[in-house]
């Protein structure tokens, strides 16, 4: 794959990540489909093949995220989400969060909660 066709999908990953998990379910469920076929070609039924390729693969969420882990916008995301974590750990610093920035109590009083 070409560096700029990596740098587009990277991109398109980071901001759209609901179709992205979607497309890595889609390759991890061909694969069991795929491994469950070639089990019932050596002449397992189809229930024991699945029970096999399923048991071969492993945890199926766990391929899914090692999958996500492989590629380079993980590591983005991950430095984004350090940066606004550190950001929210200082005085003063507000970055956007999925949580509300009120202030209640002491706080809209002016004074800091411990």
């Amino acid at each position: 794959m070409s560096v700029w066709r990596q740098f587009t999908r990277g991109v398109r990953v980071l901001f759209n990540r609901g179709t992205t998990d979607q497309e890595v379910a889609d390759e991890v469920a061909n694969y069991l489909d795929e491994a469950t076929a070639a089990l019932m070609a050596r002449g397992l039924s189809p229930e024991d093949a699945r029970r096999a390729a399923t048991l071969e693969l492993g945890n199926v969420t766990a391929v899914r995220e090692q999958v996500r882990g492989y590629r380079w916008e993980n590591a983005v995301e991950t430095l984004v989400a350090d940066l606004r974590y550190a950001g929210r750990r200082q005085d003063g610093i507000s970055f956007p969060t999925a949580r509300s920035n009120r202030k209640t109590g002491r706080e809209a009083d002016g004074t800091k909660s411990a």
